[in-house]
């Protein structure tokens, strides 16, 4: 009674909860559940009607046991490892006494009691030897990330945030342990140093040696395209009026050939021609005729025969065989070699701010792929990566994360924040960069509310759960949400190659979410979305209060994009709403 009389007082407040499907079983059994998977404010009622007294039993999650203060007292343990979030591991030490030290209520039981229940995931040994360990000892989790450069360098200097790093607690503690893997990372350093001594990179950092080799080699091969294509674009333009049907021109085989018609493929300058010299046969009463790319002309000639319209190859054969290849005078063609084209201009800037260049070890370092150099280059890097975090990479790790920031235009070669660089620093985000690259190329520029909500929610899911969308097409239309969905995508595809191609992790864009945060915000009722999109209510509520933090941190950008900011505003009231959020 006393319970009916608790939950009937909290219904009062959170009426939305009359109807939850474990009610019944709350009151009949007075044992409940309690999991990420439910509504936020159904785990309230059960931690109040537990810290009450009123249940019996609860089952949970081991997260509960950290998070919540719940004594009981009996635990009983169904297994001995949990779900990380990647895959199943044995407990800790320090989970296993977070969960056992809630047996034992305090001034109800002098003694409180862990159950082990024997089973396929249980392991008896293991629980035995970790009752009486000793706690794990904290480790730092400083982990550099785009956010995190990004901040940084709105108040510090590189040189300063290195100074910041090596003051850490990460550091602290990689100083204390002295790892095997970082005296292996000093003797493999040093042995760079021997092998690039007076070099003008940062050999302490693999990562930046082995980016301007790499980088540089990128910007030389796109140099090389470029000034080939801007070449071929000259050349047609010098030579497209020239190049009719009935020119004569010579191919770099020494043949004489008569154009027949002209044409683009892969953006190339084509020339569809029939040799003078010898006629080429007929097949099928068709004219066989050679592709003759712009760049195979030698020379084209100052004459020019009258084809017949038909391209019957008898009749071109009679006209060709009138034609005196020795008075034949080539045509004097200028080109142009004006250099206006500014995409190159600049890609030849950047590529001279390269340490590289003027360096004595430039040959060493750009030579061969296979080389010891570049195998010590790549050893080097897979330490950091495993350093990362630990102290011994935060460094290196940040100056990685500087260069993409510089190859994506957030951060300038004077290594300050360019204009996009200071309002993404705002974005307090776990995928900033993306997210930045959406508002910068203008995707969300005037969508509605609901279509923004939409938008941002597949970067809050960081899971690669696939849902399958029961959403009827004729109840509701999601081709404007699709439409912004696949130009997301396109417009994000450029930097999540380049991270993928630099090694950081970029996470799958699923459109279920978007469809998701799109009906909820359109005011589809709470129950109704959960039958369109099977989730866990909890994950639901989870990812609706996750995209109204993402909103608020697009709102933040009021002084660059105050329309979108607005919209953001927007966005947030129509999706914070019961039974997510009680105001």
């Amino acid at each position: 009674a006393r319970l009916e009389e608790a939950i009937a007082a909290f219904l009062k407040d959170y009426p939305h909860l009359k109807g939850h499907r474990q009610m019944k079983y709350l009151l009949e059994s007075l044992v409940v559940s309690h999991h990420g998977g439910q509504l936020p404010y159904w785990k309230v009622l059960v931690e109040t009607m537990m810290n009450k007294g009123f249940l019996e039993a609860i089952f949970s999650t081991s997260t509960v046991a950290a998070g919540v203060n719940f004594p009981a007292r009996t635990v009983a343990l169904v297994q001995s490892d949990r779900y990380n979030g990647r895959e199943f591991a044995d407990l800790t030490a320090t989970e296993l006494h977070q969960m056992i030290g809630r047996a034992g209520r305090r001034g109800k039981d002098h003694i409180g009691f862990v159950l082990i229940i024997p089973g396929l995931h249980q392991d008896p040994q293991l629980i035995q030897d970790l009752k009486d360990a000793q706690d794990e000892p904290i480790r730092s989790q400083i982990h550099i990330n785009f956010s995190m450069a990004l901040n940084l360098l709105l108040s510090h200097t590189p040189l300063e945030v290195k100074v910041v790093l090596e003051r850490s607690f990460a550091a602290f503690q990689e100083k204390e342990r002295g790892p095997l893997l970082g005296r292996r990372w000093g003797r493999m350093v040093t042995e760079l140093e021997a092998a690039l001594s007076g070099g003008k990179c940062d050999i302490v950092d693999p990562y930046e040696v082995l980016d301007n080799i790499e980088n540089r080699s990128d910007l030389q091969k796109q140099i090389k395209r470029m000034t080939q294509s801007i070449g071929h674009e000259r050349l047609v333009n010098a030579y497209r009026e020239y190049l009719k049907p009935g020119r004569l021109i010579l191919h770099k085989n020494a043949d004489v050939y008569v154009v027949i018609r002209t044409y683009t493929e892969g953006g190339r300058f084509i020339c569809a021609a029939y040799s003078v010299k010898k006629v080429l046969s007929a097949r099928k009463g068709r004219l066989g005729l050679k592709k003759v790319d712009l760049a195979q002309v030698e020379a084209v000639f100052d004459c020019q025969l009258v084809v017949p319209e038909d391209h019957v190859p008898k009749r071109i054969k009679t006209v060709c065989e009138a034609v005196s290849l020795d008075h034949l005078e080539p045509l004097s063609i200028e080109v142009s070699d004006q250099d206006s084209f500014e995409e190159l201009h600049e890609l030849r800037q950047r590529i001279n701010l390269f340490p590289c260049e003027g360096c004595k070890h430039l040959k060493i370092c750009h030579g061969r792929k296979k080389s010891k150099l570049r195998m010590l280059l790549r050893d080097l890097r897979s330490i950091a990566v495993q350093m990362d975090g630990i102290g011994g990479g935060l460094w290196p790790g940040f100056k990685r994360h500087v260069r993409f920031l510089k190859d994506t235009g957030f951060v300038d070669y004077m290594d300050c924040l360019t204009p996009d660089g200071y309002w993404a620093a705002k974005l307090r985000l776990d995928q900033p960069l993306l997210i930045a690259e959406v508002i910068r190329r203008g995707i969300l520029d005037g969508v509605a509310p609901e279509i923004l909500a939409g938008g941002l929610a597949p970067f809050v899911w960081d899971r690669t759960q696939e849902v399958e969308l029961r959403v009827n097409r004729g109840t509701f239309e999601l081709v404007d949400m699709e439409e912004i969905f696949n130009s997301i995508l396109d417009s994000i595809e450029p930097i999540r190659q380049l991270k993928n191609k630099r090694g950081f992790e970029s996470p799958r864009v699923l459109f279920w979410p978007a469809a998701a945060l799109f009906l909820w915000a359109k005011g589809v009722p709470w129950r109704q979305i959960l039958d369109l999109v099977p989730v866990d209510e909890g994950d639901m509520a989870s990812l609706i209060m996750r995209t109204v933090d993402h909103l608020r941190q697009v709102a933040n950008l009021k002084e660059t994009h105050p329309e979108l900011a607005s919209v953001a505003e927007e966005g947030v009231r129509l999706i914070l709403r019961e039974p997510v959020y009680i105001s």
